[in-house]
């Protein structure tokens, strides 16, 4: 029911959210930090694109978690640069995502170590 877009850039998330049979599409932004297997958002801002054409769950969801909101979800890498996502609220829904740099910022700060060891030694 729900078609969804992610961008990832240095922390910070913004999701493309749409309701396929009404036609209303949210975007919303947040920041995004992970620990372990799991990724939390915290979003500061939810945009509405277009209402659609009756009123639908998605607008009425956004609507509800107007303001500062957290979520987390479990994920887990099922190759050098895809995860999968596990999402529990607001409906239960497994999605795949192409990692384009690193999920965690400790990744990125051990991988460039690695790098700058093996260059000095």
């Amino acid at each position: 029911m729900h078609g969804k877009g992610a961008r990832l850039v240095w922390g910070v998330l913004h999701i493309v959210e749409a309701d396929i049979l009404t036609g209303s599409r949210w975007v919303v932004s947040a920041r995004q930090l992970s620990f372990m297997n799991q990724i939390i958002y915290l979003v500061h801002t939810r945009h509405q694109l277009n209402a659609g054409d009756k009123q639908s769950s998605l607008n009425t969801y956004n609507q509800q978690q107007s303001g500062f909101t957290v979520f987390n979800y479990s994920w887990r890498s099922v190759s050098e640069n895809e995860i999968v996502i596990f999402q529990v609220s607001p409906h239960h829904e497994v999605l795949k995502a192409k990692v384009d740099g690193y999920i965690d910022a400790w990744d990125n700060l051990v991988d460039n170590k690695k790098t700058w060891l093996a260059k000095h030694q």
